[in-house]
Order: structure tokens, then sequence, then C-alpha cells
């Protein structure tokens, strides 16, 4: 157990280094610019694998570890436990020597004041043995058997996120009313799939047909509707909405309601000849609530052109000129741009949401109206020609879902008789003594003392009214004297 658990201290220092370092499944831009910031210590980090930790050998090597240890510890205790349900007390300990102990008459013989004792633990639920004039009797290693089960359950976890992170995969994809997604890894504008998930992907196509978003009076919004149709093959077999909390489920893959924005649809032009046509994802800036966009276009002559994009679904002015949404519904929607000029960097990997301005000069600004056009430099001219509205789906595929179903269950199972049960023995003694039978009565608790101090008393006086007890038991007083 010592060894479980330092391999698991080491194990949640490990996930830090994940969570400290940019993970190459995650976000391989940020490798990029980790690895440029930190030039000194790139080298080292790529050999020791502390961008794909997860997926290192070394740290799948603590994790085989850590369920090896686990199972050591729990081995031993199975094979114990089995060996005590098989065993029975002993009828012949010395029954004085208890703290729980009571004595007293009876006019029954010894026989039937011991089948009346019987009787009396077995509706309690006891086992028993008889022998030699006394009984022995315990009950409670379900409380043992509750502990193995919630321990089990923790081997059954660390199994089922190994399922999980070893053999699923998280995905997100922003789609644009009336564009579709597959299920590749191409498809994905960010995705982290398990170690043993080899690219399992199941091909099929989601195609947003249209988004509803309904607001709250202060503009909140109050609930996200992805309308759907599920392609595969080449035909839709499946129509479908998506809602926060519903999500939908398809050939083992669910898929969740995550974010939205507006799509601003951009086109470039040079020289009359169309050279940049798309509906560009805009992301919302939580601060000023403004919504910012990109449109980068190497194609252009004699520099490349940037485009660093501000839209307000709703413009209006405050003061200074200050622009603002006046509401979150698009009544009046506008762009303002900002040209930039020179090389876009990129030769190297870079976020499709940013603009490097590194080796780029600030042109002309300006604003378009939804169905306005622009004309820049170079026979360079903008349209805005439509606004559309993207969803933001996540995909996730999670084979250990029902193994970490399985251990939730398995802890709520073993937790509640560990923590409400006890073992404990009683032993019922009936002796000869001439015209009457001296009964005795003992037992000793492992846990739960007060409890089963409670309990021992309540089942002393069950078996004076059944065994007919003409001397009440006296309890044992810390003199040593016998009532």
């Amino acid at each position: 157990m010592k060894t479980a658990i330092i391999l698991l201290f080491t194990l949640a220092a490990a996930s830090a280094i994940g969570s400290l370092i940019p993970q190459r499944p995650v976000n391989e831009f940020s490798v990029a610019r980790w690895q440029i910031n930190h030039a000194a210590w790139a080298g080292l980090a790529e050999h020791l694998g502390l961008f794909d930790v997860f997926g290192s050998a070394w740290f799948t090597a603590i994790y085989v570890l850590l369920l090896v240890s686990v199972l050591g510890c729990l081995v031993p205790r199975y094979i114990a436990f089995a060996k005590a349900l098989r065993s029975r007390p002993k009828i012949d300990a010395s029954l004085s020597q208890f703290r729980n102990y009571r004595y007293g008459m009876s006019r029954l013989e010894s026989e039937s004041a011991l089948s009346g004792a019987a009787r009396v633990l077995r509706r309690r639920r006891f086992r028993m043995v008889r022998g030699n004039g006394t009984i022995a009797a315990e009950k409670g290693h379900v409380r043992e058997g509750g502990s193995l089960i919630f321990h089990t359950a923790f081997f059954v976890l660390i199994v089922g996120i190994f399922l999980a992170r070893g053999f699923g995969f998280t995905g997100q994809s922003a789609i644009v009313e009336g564009r579709r997604f597959t299920d590749a890894r191409v498809g994905y504008d960010s995705i982290k799939e398990g170690r043993f998930f080899n690219d399992r992907h199941r091909g099929f196509s989601i195609q947003l047909d249209r988004f509803d978003v309904d607001w709250y009076a202060n503009g909140v919004p109050k609930d996200f509707n992805s309308h759907v149709s599920v392609i595969d093959h080449g035909r839709v077999v499946r129509t479908d909405s998506i809602r926060v909390n519903e999500p939908m489920n398809y050939r083992g893959i669910n898929v969740y309601q995550l974010a939205w924005g507006w799509a601003p649809h951009i086109q470039v032009f040079q020289k009359g000849t169309l050279i940049s046509d798309d509906y560009v994802i805009f992301l919302q800036d939580s601060g000023s609530q403004t919504w910012r966009g990109v449109v980068k276009v190497p194609s252009v002559t004699p520099a490349q052109l940037g485009l660093e994009l501000y839209f307000f679904n709703d413009l209006d002015l405050a003061a200074g000129n200050v622009p603002f949404n006046a509401s979150p519904y698009p009544r009046r929607p506008f762009v303002f741009y900002q040209e930039w000029r020179g090389d876009l960097g990129l030769s190297v990997p870079q976020s499709v949401y940013q603009l490097d301005k590194s080796a780029l000069v600030k042109n002309k600004s300006g604003g378009l109206a939804i169905g306005g056009k622009q004309a820049l430099d170079d026979g360079i001219e903008i349209r805005f020609p439509d606004l559309r509205k993207y969803s933001v789906l996540q995909m996730t595929a999670n084979p250990g879902a029902w193994v970490l179903f399985a251990a939730a269950v398995l802890i709520l199972v073993g937790l509640i008789p560990a923590l409400y049960s006890s073992r404990r023995r009683i032993w019922v003694r009936a002796i000869p003594a001439g015209d009457v039978v001296r009964i005795e009565v003992a037992g000793h608790a492992w846990q739960r003392k007060a409890a089963f101090e409670e309990e021992f008393n309540a089942l002393v006086r069950e078996l004076g009214r059944d065994l007919k007890v003409e001397q009440p038991a006296a309890s044992r007083v810390e003199s040593g004297i016998d009532g």
C-alpha cells in the first residue's frame, strides 16, 4: 500500500508537468511557441517526452506499476477474506475476559437454553457454531467485504481511466451553418487522441443545417440549439438537434454543444479575380465582448495580405465614437478591418485565429456594412456579402465510460457497509449449576465499539426474556465484581 501511495503521488506530479508544459496532442502551435521561447530547454524536454507526457513510455510505466501495486494489495486481502468466511469462531473461549460480559440463571435445561439462544441469534442474522455447551456466533464480514469492494473500485477506476485515455479521443470543431464536418483527424480544429487510438475515426459527417440561439432580456444567452444532419456512406442517416447538456450519440461518439459565434462572409479580390472566399470564424473577446477574426491571403502580390477584423452584430456608437453592440441580435452587422502587408510567417505553425505581425506593416483601415465593399492598394477589394452563425461541437469517444460508471457504483456499494457496519462476535454458554443453568453471554467488536455496546445490551435483554432468566444479568463494573 505504501508503494501504491508513492506511485499515486508520482503519477499526480507527472500529470502536473503535463499541465504546465504545452502538450503536442492538444495544441501543436503552443508547443512550437514554447520551443522558440525556451530554446535552451526544448531539446531536453523533447528527449524526455514532456510535450506528450500522457503518451510517454515513462508515464505509462508509472501507470502500469500503480495497477500492479494496487492489485498486489487486493489479492492477499481477498485471500484472507475468503479464509475468514470459511472459518468459524472458537467455542472454547474464556468469556469472563471480555469487556462486554453478562450472566444470569435460568431454570431451562442446558440444551433448551442454547436452542433458545440460537433462535435469538438467528433472528439477528448471526452465523453460529455450537458445541460443548456453547454457541459462538459472528456477523459483520460485510464490512470487510465493503472495504474490499471500495478499494477494488479504485483499481477499476484506474483501468477505466486507462481505457478512456488510451483508446478514446476528444476533438472540437467549429461548423458554419450550411457547412459540414467529417470525423477524421484533419477535420478537427483541435483534437486529443489516446496513445492507442490509432486514428480509428468513423468517417461520418455532421452538417449544421441551422443554429438557433435565444437570449434573456439582459442579453445573456438562454438556449443554444444546433440542428444537424448526420451523413454516413453518402446518405443522410439521421437528423437531430444538439443542446447544452443534451448531446447526440452516434456510433459510440457523443457530440456536445460547446459554444457558438458569428461567421461573416469575407471575400478578397485582386484586379477582379476572387482569391479568398470564406465564412470567417470570429472569436469573442471576454473583456470587451468584441468579436475578433483574422483573414490571411498569401497569394496577394506584391506582398502578402493580412486582415485584422472586428465584428459588431448590432453596431452603435457611445460617447467619443466608441463602437459597441446595442443588442445580441444581428440588426446592424458591421465589420471594421485593419490591413497588414508583408510576410505572414506561414512557414512555421501558427493559429488560424491570430495574425503574426512580426514581419508585417500596418496599412489602411476602415469598415464594411453587410453587402458593402472597400478598395485597397494594388487592386485589392474586400467585400462583406453575407452573415451566418457557427456552432462549436465537441466530439468524444470514451470506451472506458461504462468501466468508470461501474467504479462509481462499486465505490458507493463498498462505502456504505464499510462505514455503517462492523465485525463482531457473540458467545452464549449454558453451564449446569444444580437445579438451574448459569447463562453467560459475552461479546466483542473490532470496530464501532460504542454502537456494539448498545446492540449487546439489547441482545442480553432479548435473551433474558426468551430464556426466562430469573436473576437479571448486571453489567460488569470497573471493580470486576459481577452482579
